[in-house]
């Protein structure tokens, strides 16, 4: 059977070999078939999209993107490594100078200068050289229970003030402390050395530690004899 359309209401109608003339199923009129073409069967007709004003456009809308899951997983490693190495430097940072986190652990000696605030308690070192509390600036050391041994325990200048409770300090120079420094040993705390201070420091430190640097003690000039003469 060959396809053919009504040439008066358009309807499909089939053909068989020979056939001359046709007659339609659907309007039962007859149509020569004598010089006609076969019509080709029709398109299936495309849905026509009406937009109304003020509505997205389908275009619009983002096409669904299948990701990788390789790439996924690097995605959410990478912020964790970023912060894993920055925590690293901080914490290599704080470690200078015996530091970790604002406290003193004794490995190293304590220096600290500009506005650090320092806390220590139980730290107990010997230092074959050098000094073990160095604080200078505006820095503020509190160190409870420690013990410094070595040739200089506290060296302290500027502004810089240094609490030392229940501890000890066992120095030839015990404390040297210039500028405006403030060195204070409170509590029962105990020192064996000498104390150095000069300019406007201060050092607080439990009686009878030697001092140099003092002001001496003014004397009243002596007094000659009386004499009586006639």
């Amino acid at each position: 059977m060959t396809p053919w359309n009504c040439p008066n209401c358009g309807a499909p109608a089939h053909v068989y070999p020979g056939q001359t003339v046709a007659t339609c199923t659907y309007c039962k009129q007859s149509f020569p078939l004598a010089g006609s073409a076969p019509t080709p069967p029709p398109q299936p007709v495309q849905p026509i999209i009406v937009i109304a004003p003020g509505e997205p456009s389908p275009r619009s809308f983002p096409m669904p993107v299948r990701r990788n899951a390789g790439v996924g997983i690097v995605s959410a490693l990478v912020p964790l490594i970023i912060f894993g190495v920055v925590g690293f430097f901080v914490y290599s940072g704080l470690r200078t100078g015996g530091l970790v986190a604002g406290g003193w652990n004794g490995s190293e000696p304590l220096v600290c200068g500009g506005n650090d605030s320092v806390e220590a308690t139980g730290v107990t070192v010997t230092y074959a050289s050098g000094a073990g509390i160095n604080a200078g600036g505006n820095c503020h050391v509190k160190c409870t229970r420690c013990s410094v041994k070595g040739p200089i325990g506290v060296v302290a200048g500027g502004n810089a003030e240094v609490d030392l409770f229940d501890s000890r300090i066992e120095a030839p120079q015990a404390v040297v402390a210039g500028g405006n420094a403030h060195v204070r040993m409170l509590g029962s705390s105990s020192v064996v050395g000498q104390i150095m201070k000069s300019g406007n420091a201060d050092v607080t430190a439990p009686p009878g530690t030697p001092t140099l640097g003092a002001p001496p003690t003014p004397t009243a000039p002596p007094v000659p004899p009386h004499r009586s003469t006639r």
